[in-house]
This record gives C-alpha cells, sequence and structure tokens, in this order.
C-alpha cells in the first residue's frame, strides 16, 4: 500500500477514535436550525388529500339558515354543515321559546327528523341560505306584537 493511501487510512481511523471524545459527557446535541429538507419532501408527499379529510371539511363548511316562525317572524343563524336538526331545534328553543319537544322543522314541505343533519338535504348548501319553516307553539310572551 503506498504510503499516501496509509496516511488517509490513519488519518480516518485517528478522526473515529478522537472525534467521540471531542463532546463532553454531559453535552447533548445543538438542536438543528432551519428546513429539514427530508421532512419536507415526506411532508409533501403526504400532502394529499384522504377521503375523511374532504368530508370534515365539508361537515365544517358554514351554512345560513333562515328561521320562518309560526306567527310570521323570521329568526336566522350561521350553522355548520354537519349540525344535526336537534341544534337547530335547541337554537329555536333558546332564542324563540318554542319548546324542543313540540317543534317540528320543515325544509320545503319535508319534515326535518332529529337525527338528520343538515348535510342529510341535498337542498342545503353552503353556496345559499337555508329556509327552515318552524312549527310548534310560540309562547304568549315571545309573540310578535
Amino acid at each position: 500500500m503506498p504510503d499516501d493511501a496509509k496516511r488517509v487510512d490513519s488519518r480516518d481511523d485517528l478522526l473515529a477514535t478522537v472525534s467521540p471524545k471531542l463532546m463532553s459527557p454531559g453535552a447533548e446535541p445543538k438542536p438543528r436550525i432551519g428546513i429539514d429538507m427530508e421532512l419536507l419532501e415526506k411532508a409533501e408527499r403526504n400532502a394529499e388529500n384522504t377521503e375523511e379529510d374532504d368530508i370534515m371539511r365539508r361537515l365544517d363548511a358554514p351554512v345560513l339558515v333562515v328561521f320562518e316562525l309560526p306567527d310570521g317572524s323570521e329568526g336566522e343563524k350561521t350553522f355548520k354543515l354537519g349540525q344535526t336538526v336537534e341544534v337547530l331545534k335547541a337554537f329555536v328553543e333558546d332564542e324563540f321559546e318554542i319548546d324542543m319537544g313540540s317543534c317540528r322543522l320543515y325544509l320545503g314541505d319535508e319534515e326535518m327528523p332529529d337525527p338528520f343533519s343538515l348535510s342529510d338535504f341535498p337542498a342545503v348548501s353552503p353556496r345559499k341560505a337555508c329556509v327552515v319553516r318552524v312549527a310548534g307553539d310560540v309562547p304568549e310572551r315571545a309573540q310578535k306584537k
């Protein structure tokens, strides 16, 4: 083996034995600063939306609901597309004092059953206001005068 090759090999051996000793025993490695390109590339590869992500994004979309009350007045509130009819009824009870138990909501001529959500009705879209007719007894104290 030529002398130059031995010299390189001996430097590598020396570096391999000395470098671990250069760090003090209690010292922790310094955190890396900057962008980790490997992690960035991995994130970009995994950036594809899953079907579940698309569904969750759709259910979080805001929908303006306009309530037509039995006394002829109206009220409105923005709900998420994934909200249930029961949540709408609770709002009607809190805001307009129409009992949830006796309250019925209609989208056009179709009654909106409790276990359903706004997303279950094809006519409901985040792009336009949703008009919901409220049927139920309005307490006298809450009626429009």
